[in-house]
Order: structure tokens, then sequence, then C-alpha cells
């Protein structure tokens, strides 16, 4: 069962119907919705829901009593029920597959796929989220590679660590990106990448593509080894021709606007941005536009031009949260925290926007799970 849970406003969604809850409720169904027809104890509750607060066992006992009663309507499909002498757990009920000749439509799956490919290339992470939580309705379910993707771009971090549904070959390349998100020193990562090229862990061969032609070439540019980015976008260019990779175009302008601005060549990377602006009147993408006017921040904080620099910050975050991508939210906010602190002597700028880094991080439990990630990537990576 796909519930949709939206953090901004505290409401969960199933089959087109909306429920509000309040910011505990919301918190323990989130919890016990990620570990599905598993029991917890109430301690296991407190510490998870209510880990700073002093609250007692009769806490959790009314939130699951109000949670039942909002729940009530979804009861052909989930329950909450009390394990004598335990605990709760979300009872998730499971649904035939036989009622749904559409599973077995391959024509309607490959139309299915081009419409997830048009959103994710549109950076409209909200209409992928929702056909994601709507598979049951619809009578489809979405192959590997996409049941992974929904987990990371709704932040669910926890739960690509936890589910024992994806082999580490299929999490590594996400998992990655996520260390690499939150390591704003750089070496640790390019170790852990250049590691994954060398087994080669990915299931997916496009995630081996984007992952070895755009993703290291970040890497490389932050560690300040600007001449291997730039050669290795060279061949990425090569390819982006070769295969008419169009999706592929303006991330890889933004990325060469990086390898000149962390050289501290001001033209080129003010070219690089034009080029940008000029593929975004044809393809206005939503998660490109964000990180768009991040990069044209930063070089216009450089050029002395800090409210206009601080008014693209901001329009570039609020737009990146609106595209529902989290891990573009991500990228975001590493770019501008990164610079921000390494490359400009403005400490309101940097204290307004680290604030709102680290509410993020809180939010997403991020800096809690990083250690467990390292520890996942390093035990596969380099095995005893």
């Amino acid at each position: 069962m796909s519930l949709q849970f939206n953090q901004s406003d505290f409401t969960v969604s199933y089959a087109g119907e909306v429920i509000l809850l309040l910011p505990k409720e919301y918190a323990l169904l989130h919890y016990l919705a990620e570990h599905p027809n598993q029991a917890f104890t109430r301690d296991d509750l407190l510490d998870r829901v209510w880990p700073l607060e002093d609250v007692t066992d009769r806490t959790v006992d009314d939130h699951i009593y109000r949670l039942r009663k909002k729940l009530k309507r979804w009861g052909h499909r989930l329950t909450l029920d009390t394990i004598r002498g335990h605990g709760y757990r979300l009872h998730v009920k499971a649904q035939p597959s036989a009622a749904y000749p559409s599973l077995h439509d391959q024509e309607l799956w490959e139309s299915m796929e081009k419409v997830l490919h048009r959103f994710h290339l549109f950076g409209q992470g909200e209409a992928m989220l929702l056909l994601a939580s709507q598979q049951q309705a619809l009578g489809l379910q979405f192959p590997a590679a996409y049941r992974l993707q929904f987990l990371i771009e709704t932040g669910n971090i926890r739960g690509v660590l936890e589910t024992d549904r994806f082999s580490f070959g299929q999490k590594a390349y996400v998992l990655l990106h996520q260390y690499y998100l939150l390591d704003f020193d750089g070496e640790p990562s390019l170790r852990l990448y250049q590691r994954a090229l060398e087994q080669d862990p990915f299931l997916f061969p496009w995630q081996y593509r984007e992952f070895y032609h755009l993703s290291l070439v970040h890497v490389l540019i932050q560690t300040g080894r600007v001449e291997q980015a730039l050669e290795r976008l060279q061949e990425t260019w090569a390819l982006v021709k070769r295969e008419e990779m169009h999706g592929f175009v303006t991330p890889v302008t933004l990325a060469e606007f990086y390898a000149y601005f962390r050289a501290g060549d001001d033209l080129r990377a003010e070219a690089k941005l034009q080029a940008v602006e000029e593929q975004l009147r044809q393809h206005p993408y939503l998660r490109e536009t964000g990180a768009y006017h991040i990069a044209k921040g930063l070089w216009l904080l450089r050029q002395g031009q800090r409210q206009e620099a601080r008014r693209q910050f901001t329009e570039g975050l609020d737009i990146l949260r609106q595209s529902k991508f989290f891990s573009a939210l991500l990228y975001g906010f590493h770019h501008l925290i990164y610079y921000l602190n390494h490359s400009f002597d403005d400490a309101d700028l940097a204290a307004m926007f680290n604030k709102q880094w680290a509410k993020l991080k809180a939010d997403y439990e991020l800096e809690e799970l990083r250690p467990q990630i390292e520890r996942l990537l390093e035990a596969n990576l380099f095995p005893n």
C-alpha cells in the first residue's frame, strides 16, 4: 500500500483521499508505515517519535487512539493493531494482483514508463510521487529503479538503509550521492566513488553512466581537481552528442560553470551561465531552473551584488522545494553551503542559509543517518 506523506502540512493521502494529522501523529504514522506489519513496544515508539521529550506510555496510547479514528476510512487496506503484551503495529492488508489485469499489460506499462520519464525530465517530482502513491489504484507495479527513486525523492533515507527489497548494488548509486551531499570535504567521497567505479556495483546501466559522466565531476571540482573534471566533461559532451541525451545538456553546462567558478575563471563561468539561461528558455525544467538560480547567486556574490545574490539563492531553493525532488534540493543546498563557507567572507549570509540547512538535516535525520550510510558503503566497497 502506498501512502503519500507531505511533511509541509502534515497530511497523508491514499487513493485521492487526504487526512490531516497533528505533527506527532504524522511522525508516528510515518515511522510505522516505514515498517509495515512490524510490531513495536511503547518504548520503541517513544524513543523514535519522542526522543528528547519527557512523556509516558499513555502518550503513545493516546496518539494510536486518535490515528485509528482518522484512518478508519482506509480500514479495508490497513489497521493499527494492538499486540497484547507487546505494543502496536501497522497491519497492511494484501490485495490480490488478479484484481488488476493492467499488471500484465505491457503496452500500458510502456506508456506509463514514458510518462514517468517525461515528468522526471521536467523536474515535476510531485507528479511522479502522485503516480507512485496511486500504483494500487492504477493496477501497476513500478520497477525497482523507480521504487527506490521514490524513497529517495521523499527524503526517506532511513527506508533505503533499512529495506531488504533492494540489493547493495541497487542502493549504491543513491547512497553514494547521499554521502557526497553531506560531505563538505570531498576527499572521503572521492575515495568511495573511485572504488565504486572499480567494482561497478550498479544494477542499472543509466546509473553508471550518470555516475561516471556527471556525478564524479562535481566531486573532482569540490576537491580542486578542476582539470580532471574538465577532461571528463569533454567525454560527457561526446556522449551527450552521440546518444542525443538532451536531458543532460543543462546539468553538464552547470557542471562546467562550477569548474570555472572553482578555478576563479569568472569570464568562462559567466559564459556558461548565459548558456544555461538560453537552454532554460527552451526547456524550463524545474530542477535545472532551481540549480541555475543558486549558481547565478554565487556568481553575483563574487561580483559584490549581495542583495541580488541572496534573492537568487532564495528563489533557487524555493523552486527546488517546488520540484519535490529531495535529491535536487540537497544538491542545491550542498553547492550553496559549500561555497558560502569556503569561498566568501559573509558571516550573515552564511548564517542565514546554514540555519536552513541545519533544519533540513534535522527534519530528515541526515546527520543521524550519515554514519549508517558510511558503514554500509565501507562494508560493501572495502570488504575485509
